[in-house]
């Protein structure tokens, strides 16, 4: 859980500073991105819900949030209903059906002044709290190596020579993982268990990241926050339900319990890489706890992450849903946005975020669940799934 001196700390740093948490939208053409990203063909509904995922959390730090107009208002209202928030940061509103509007609203705020979760060449660098060319790098997969040194062993393809191991040449052989250089939420990533897995997977002109499979025993995610004097702190952690194929599912936020000394240890050690960087806010990375009793970081998620949400708001989640929580995310039909939260509580979930699209009776959906313990947490959100029959993910 945040600490009150690190919540403070958080607080100072974010005033007068806003928060654009929309992933670039570069297959629909509605964002044209000097800066490239891999993404699924996803609707306007998921990005929407993706992007209010973190406005409560935002809004209750005190700084400005990006709000998309396609956002149901209402959830704003519940959350600040059920958990007692107090929100103030300031809504800014652009719709997230015209490519400029954002633009308009970002290139009307002060310079230095905004977070985002990827950089967006249309954005004037000035705007930025950190550098996009900064944000840009650390994200990078193919980099990871600069921020910490323990990796799984990992090999830069190019795309022939990719196609090369498709044909059984080479020192690799499944299981490994093949990694695009950028992406979100297992977006770009395949667990390759067969190698006709790769079909498909590879079609751009571009370089591949092959990595060591890792049999684990876990996979936790951590995260700190990196102040503007450079000083790390903890924010949280948890342990993460991806796909067979690498796909991020569901995280399980532990809102009290301290990660143990090694996890805390590797984590602090790559943050503190991050901060000679030059960077400023939250930063997670993906750790896999192996079977072999190391620990390896898989991937750095310079930015908020899925979990950030939880871990902000603790100290208003845990009267309500316990020191457990599991977050995920979905879709169910309904007739209006109160329906959407009623049967989301009949079937014992909070709402976290949601979207519409008008003309269309489907919402997508972030929720969270609760427990007293670990794997009560986790048994509420199959149970949740199952009542609601809610797919996992997006």
């Amino acid at each position: 859980m945040v600490s009150q001196s690190t919540k403070a700390g958080i607080i100072d740093c974010v005033r007068n500073k806003h928060f654009f948490t929309k992933y670039p939208e570069l297959k629909s053409g509605k964002d044209n991105n000097t800066y490239a990203f891999v993404e699924n063909n996803y609707s306007d509904q998921t990005i929407v819900a993706e992007t209010m995922r973190f406005a409560a959390a935002v809004l209750s730090i005190g700084a400005g949030f990006l709000m998309p107009l396609q956002a149901p208002p209402i959830q704003l209202d519940y959350l600040r209903s059920i958990f007692k928030l107090e929100f103030s940061g300031k809504l800014l509103l652009y719709d997230n059906s015209d490519p400029g509007a954002y633009l308009n609203v970002i290139h009307a705020l002060p310079s230095s002044s905004l977070f985002v979760l990827y950089p967006y060449g249309a954005i004037n660098p000035s705007q930025y709290v950190v550098a996009p060319e900064t944000l840009f790098a650390l994200n990078n997969k193919a980099l990871l190596h600069k921020i910490s040194g323990n990796i799984p062993a990992r090999q830069v393809f190019s795309l022939d020579e990719l196609c090369g191991l498709c044909s059984g040449s080479g020192a690799w052989s499944p299981p490994f993982v093949i990694k695009k250089d950028t992406g979100s939420s297992g977006d770009g990533v395949l667990i390759v268990h067969d190698l006709s897995m790769i079909d498909g997977f590879v079609k751009e002109k571009a370089c591949y990241l092959v990595e060591q499979y890792i049999s684990a025993k876990a996979n936790f995610g951590i995260q700190f926050f990196i102040n503007s004097d450079s000083s790390i702190h903890y924010v949280g952690y948890s342990e993460q339900d991806t796909s067979s194929k690498g796909e991020f599912e569901g995280v399980l936020c532990h809102l009290k319990d301290m990660p143990n000394k090694d996890l805390l240890s590797i984590g602090f050690s790559a943050a503190k890489s991050v901060a000679n960087h030059g960077y400023v806010g939250f930063v997670g990375f993906d750790v896999l706890h192996g079977n072999d009793g190391e620990y390896y970081i898989i991937d750095a998620n310079v930015r908020l992450t899925a979990a950030s949400p939880a871990y902000i708001l603790a100290d208003y989640i845990i009267p309500v849903l316990g020191r457990y929580v599991y977050l995920g995310s979905g879709e169910i039909r309904a007739k209006s946005s109160k329906e959407v939260i009623g049967k989301l509580e009949s079937a014992g979930a909070v709402l976290l975020s949601m979207s519409h699209q008008s003309g269309i009776s489907t919402y997508k959906f972030f929720a969270m669940v609760g427990g007293t313990d670990r794997v009560s947490a986790k048994d509420s959100w199959l149970s949740f799934r199952k009542q609601l029959s809610v797919d996992p993910g997006l």
